[in-house]
């Protein structure tokens, strides 16, 4: 397991983690004060779950959902997602199987 370090050259709030491979996570993201609205994509080889996680005191990190009561953000295969949270900083999670993936984020708050 490794933490992944986060690029932000892409510029305009895009970032991204690249080669995310079995149980690495992503160094945090963090937001906006007050909260932001995230738009995820995710690209490569999976073989497993990747999991988006946030985190409000920067220590215990949970899963992020897609609004109250809403959907696990986890992917299985190349997709896209939008989250509107107002979490303290956001990252990705590698299940023990993935291969080889890269995360884009784009925060705006």
């Amino acid at each position: 397991m490794a933490t992944i370090a986060i690029n932000s050259s892409l510029g305009d709030g895009r970032h991204y983690w690249e080669t995310v491979t079995g149980s690495d996570v992503g160094a945090e993201l963090i937001l906006p004060k007050g909260g932001a609205q995230i738009a995820i994509h995710v690209t490569g080889t999976f073989g497993d779950t990747l999991t988006f996680q946030g985190t409000i005191d920067g220590t215990n990190w949970f899963t992020l959902l897609t609004g109250p009561g809403g959907t696990a953000v986890e992917l299985t295969a190349a997709g896209y997602a939008e989250v509107s949270t107002a979490v303290y900083a956001v990252r990705p999670s590698a299940g023990a199987s993935i291969s080889d993936v890269d995360v884009y984020i784009r925060a705006v708050a």
